[in-house]
């Protein structure tokens, strides 16, 4: 699949800011074409996020569903097993990093993709500076879920 690049998200985000579609709405269109995937954000997988985290990842998953489909409208199902496959692999990677540092442990993920700027969208949204003034509060013990979660969606829908 043709990469989704960052021109392609920030005008998601522009669209998002205007008012254009609400997360809710994309939710519910995520409800209705890919039931696994907005299924498996609602898993004891991501039982650990917070209450705070939570609507952060139905909102990066938003900004990534609206992205890819204005790339390429994602016109098959994702099933269980792919979504299992895919997510078993990424925990793998992840778990083979040995970088203290999280973003450093995200490096393999970037070597082994074609979606670099989708990939540097979700990692931008979850290393934020202790400078940043934003809403979203993220722990240490969230952000790995999220990013997981978020790369094992990209994987389904640009397979």
């Amino acid at each position: 699949m043709q990469a989704v690049i960052e021109p392609i998200i920030d005008s998601v985000l522009d669209d998002l800011e205007m008012g254009k579609w609400t997360v809710e709405e994309v939710i519910a269109t995520l409800e209705a074409q890919q039931p696994v995937l907005l299924g498996y954000f609602f898993s004891e997988t991501f039982d650990v996020l917070t209450d705070e985290e939570k609507p952060f990842l139905l909102y990066l998953a938003s900004v990534i569903w609206m992205a890819v489909n204005r790339v390429h409208p994602v016109e098959e199902t994702i099933d269980q097993d792919l979504l299992d496959n895919r997510e078993e692999a990424n925990w793998e990677l992840l778990n083979e990093a040995t970088s203290p540092r999280f973003r450093d442990r995200l490096d393999p993920f970037f070597e082994q993709t074609d979606q670099e700027d989708l990939l540097a969208f979700i990692e931008d949204s979850l290393v934020l500076d202790d400078s940043d003034e934003d809403e979203w509060k993220l722990t240490k013990e969230g952000r790995e879920p999220i990013f997981i979660g978020l790369k094992t969606m990209v994987d389904c829908l640009t397979k």
